[in-house]
């Protein structure tokens, strides 16, 4: 009995020792871990305030470009690429606007200078890219608007060539608009800097020379009818994007999502700030007419920092974003 009393003793103080260095660990976790959070150094990374091209972009009010940009001729047409002449009020040079045909009714908007085209980000991009794209179906219009029937013949393309908005319509309904808000901007490469000034822009110990000087790339993508918006990870944020601009619901932050590959251990919840690495893909859910709901989303292709603003009204979802 008395060995059986001692043996059952020693089994609860074991318990009890178990028990207290489990709550010593959490404590020594909690300890590790509270002044990780706050040693987020945000001198460390780089914001819109610290980005020239981010500064000259996002504080421009809306309807910025909307009378600078304008498709000029009428498209040319041949296969899967329908390509016009988009030119800019007061500039020498005129950019080329592309647009690509692919299966399921997928769309790709590209816009380049001939004079110095932009680098294209190699391996990104899907290997079978190319066999997927498909003929438009039609391509109808003048000199004032372009109508373009992809392969799927519900999803449609409206450009309109002055001012430049370019709209998705999914049977009759606009799903997504480009440019609809005016904000487009592309910065060409110019030969050199003038006398006595520099191009080259240094955060922290890094310089960046910016040897053709500002190429930063602008643009607005609204999502009618869509609530919410979701992506651009890897951020710690609601899945829901909140808004960065004061808008519709009020919750506005005042640091745009950055979009750049970074590493980084402590962070901030609720955070624009990034955390790993960037995706610069947008999608968005909306109820139309009859209860029909559509996705929509939207990949820039970009291989450059980028800021995007996510600004919400009723009824409607937008963001804008720029690189260079």
């Amino acid at each position: 009995m008395g060995g059986r009393a001692k043996s059952g003793e020693w089994s609860s103080t074991a318990r009890l020792s178990s028990a207290a260095a489990a709550a010593a660990t959490l404590l020594a976790l909690l300890a590790l871990t509270l002044p990780g959070a706050a040693a987020f150094k945000p001198a460390d990374f780089k914001t819109c305030a610290t980005s020239s091209f981010c500064q000259r972009q996002r504080q421009r009010p809306d309807g910025a470009t909307s009378g600078e940009y304008q498709v000029t001729g009428v498209f040319a047409h041949k296969g899967v690429e329908a390509t016009a002449t988009l030119s800019k009020a007061g500039a020498v040079n005129a950019l080329v606007l592309r647009l690509t045909s692919y299966v399921d009714g997928v769309v790709r908007v590209h816009v380049d200078d001939p004079r110095a085209p932009r680098y294209a980000v190699p391996d990104v991009l899907v290997d079978d890219l190319d066999a997927k794209r498909t003929p438009f179906r039609a391509v109808t219009g003048g000199v004032h608007r372009t109508t373009l029937v992809t392969a799927n013949p519900d999803v449609t393309v409206v450009v309109t060539h002055a001012p430049l908005a370019i709209s998705v319509r999914v049977g009759g309904v606009e799903t997504m608009a480009f440019n609809s808000r005016g904000l487009f901007n592309f910065e060409v490469a110019q030969a050199a800097p003038p006398d006595g000034e520099s191009w080259a822009e240094t955060f922290n110990s890094h310089t960046d020379s910016r040897p053709h000087g500002p190429t930063a790339l602008a643009f607005d993508v609204l999502f009618p009818g869509a609530q919410h918006v979701y992506g651009i990870p890897e951020r710690a944020t609601s899945l829901s994007l909140r808004e960065t601009k004061p808008g519709g619901d009020g919750a506005a932050t005042s640091e745009p999502y950055r979009l750049y590959n970074l590493d980084v251990f402590e962070y901030l919840a609720e955070s624009p700030f990034g955390l790993y690495g960037s995706i610069p893909m947008m999608v968005a859910h909306a109820l139309g007419s009859s209860n029909r709901s559509f996705t929509s989303a939207v990949y820039f292709n970009n291989p450059t920092e980028a800021y995007v603003d996510v600004t919400k009204a009723p009824g409607t979802e937008g963001d804008g974003g720029g690189g260079g």
